[in-house]
């Protein structure tokens, strides 16, 4: 259980750390930093327009952060040659649901897309974060 707490730590500094080095390791430092910038100016825009309905984007980092965990916590199960499809199909099938939710809601935001699409942008960024962390962990490559 510690491995996966240090793990969701390690996810978040990566992640956000990002920002402050946007071009330090190409796109997997550009792709967060992109998408840090779309949560400022989506939660700016959200809390000055005072739109409840921006906290429905809150559901797809916590499900991201649950996946993260989650794959920690079964680090190496699908290592096996014979199970890495079974590992990307669960990738793919995550990061298939996170687009299309974020696009719905996105698409559901009367009034407000740009801002609702800046923080749609985030989550699927955050999303294909999350998604690489877990596709490592489930391997049990990497960090």
């Amino acid at each position: 259980m510690d491995s996966a707490i240090e793990y969701f730590l390690e996810f978040q500094t990566a992640y956000f750390g990002a920002i402050l080095s946007p071009f330090k390791y190409g796109l997997a430092t550009f792709i967060p930093a992109i998408g840090f910038l779309c949560l400022v100016a989506g939660v700016g825009v959200g809390l000055a327009t005072r739109r409840r309905d921006f906290l429905l984007f809150l559901t797809l980092p916590i499900v991201s952060q649950a996946f993260v965990i989650i794959s920690e916590l079964m680090r190496g199960a699908l290592q096996s040659p014979a199970l890495e499809p079974v590992g990307s199909t669960i990738v793919l099938a995550f990061l298939l649901l996170q687009v299309a939710v974020a696009g719905y809601l996105a698409c559901r935001a009367r009034g407000a897309r740009l801002a609702a699409s800046a923080l749609a942008i985030f989550t699927v960024s955050y999303a294909f974060y999350a998604a690489f962390f877990a596709g490592m962990a489930l391997a049990n490559d990497g960090l």
